[in-house]
């Protein structure tokens, strides 16, 4: 997500059955893996994007998009413009289901799916309330939420939220808790950054912030490429070479080619 971002675009359909997971040796050749070119069990792949679009696109979004339990609030009441702070809810929702093997928010349909999201993260504004002492949500303000509900002709209710927290209750997810509450607010612009997010303390010690997915030089001589390299490139993660020349994409993708 964070490298798709970083191009200005924006997946549209973030979910488990998008996440294809496969153990290296069945992606890549036995004998090169013996030969330590990739040290990794698995390779994860984010996959299907067809939805993908564009943050410069300034036509309205269709908000059939998405499965519908991952589907953000600004998509479920109608807002026709919406960028990569969809992918960052998307993300939130997952990361709960991976962990407890349950889907966060498993709405029946669209008006289910908005009450399920109010059951947990709470009213985010005090939208037709006169309460002097109001807190916010456990997924905060948001104000837009009232223009967005009266478009639609919907009563947003009060409801006070539990908060992320019971669906993550093992101390050991502390970390995960974190990012999650900054991932599911109900402003968008409150939500981080996958940038951001990847410098929170979850996710210490990953290449994430090792920074050895930063900056590959697309200008290598194809020579200078080892076949570590090689492998780290189609796994998605990127190798740090400096010097500059010219890479042969064609030279790689053969290769690739033969190693399946």
């Amino acid at each position: 997500i964070k490298h798709v971002h970083s191009y200005d675009f924006f997946h549209r359909d973030i979910k488990p059955e998008n996440i294809l997971v496969s153990t290296s040796t069945s992606y890549f050749d036995k004998k090169w893996l013996s030969k330590g070119f990739y040290e990794h069990n698995y390779v994860v792949k984010l996959a299907d994007f067809g939805l993908a679009r564009n943050v410069n696109n300034r036509s309205p979004y269709t908000e059939y998009v998405s499965t519908r339990w991952y589907r953000s609030p600004e998509i479920l009441l109608r807002n026709g413009f919406y960028s990569k702070p969809i992918d960052i809810w998307a993300f939130g929702c997952v990361a709960v289901e991976v962990a407890n093997f349950k889907p966060l928010f498993p709405g029946s349909n669209e008006m289910d799916q908005i009450w399920k999201i109010l059951q947990v993260l709470g009213t985010p504004t005090n939208i037709n309330l006169d309460l002097k002492d109001y807190n916010d949500a456990p997924g905060g303000r948001w104000d837009h939420i009232e223009i967005l509900a009266k478009n639609l002709e919907l009563e947003i209710p009060f409801v006070q939220g539990i908060s992320i927290k019971p669906f993550l209750s093992s101390t050991q997810l502390n970390d995960l808790i974190d990012v999650v509450r900054n991932c599911l607010l109900w402003d968008p612009k409150n939500r981080m950054t996958a940038d951001r997010l990847s410098s929170m303390p979850f996710f210490k010690d990953t290449l994430l912030q090792t920074g050895e997915e930063e900056n590959i030089n697309c200008d290598m001589n194809e020579d200078e490429l080892t076949n570590k390299d090689q492998a780290m490139m189609f796994a998605g993660i990127k190798p740090t070479i400096n010097n500059i020349n010219t890479v042969s994409y064609t030279h790689l993708r053969a290769h690739e080619t033969e190693l399946h």
